[in-house]
C-alpha cells in the first residue's frame, strides 16, 4: 500500500539544515488480517530518485480470535434476501 497525499501524489517538504527531518502519517482505519506488518519509508526527489530508504521503521503484529484466508478484509452491509 502507498500513503500519498490527498491528490493522489507524494507531498514536498523542506530538509532542516541538520538534515532531520520528522515524518508524521495519519492512517484511516485499516482492516488488517491477523500477521505481521512492518512499514517503509522511501524519499524521492521532484523527478523520482530514491534519496533515502527505510524499510522495517515500524513493525506491528495484529492477533485476532479467528482469521481470514483473504489478504484484505473490506467492511459491508449484508442482508439476506428472498429468491423466487
Amino acid at each position: 500500500m502507498d500513503v500519498l497525499g490527498s491528490e493522489l501524489m507524494g507531498f514536498p517538504f523542506q530538509v532542516q539544515p541538520d538534515g532531520r527531518v520528522t515524518l508524521q502519517a495519519v492512517l484511516p482505519s485499516l482492516l488488517l488480517n491477523a500477521g505481521k506488518y512492518t512499514v517503509s519509508v522511501i524519499v524521492l526527489s521532484s523527478d523520482l530518485k530514491v534519496l533515502c530508504r527505510h524499510d522495517k521503521t515500524l513493525s506491528v503484529t495484529i492477533v485476532a480470535a479467528c482469521a481470514s484466508g483473504a489478504s484484505m478484509i473490506l467492511p459491508a452491509q449484508w442482508s439476506v434476501r428472498n429468491s423466487p
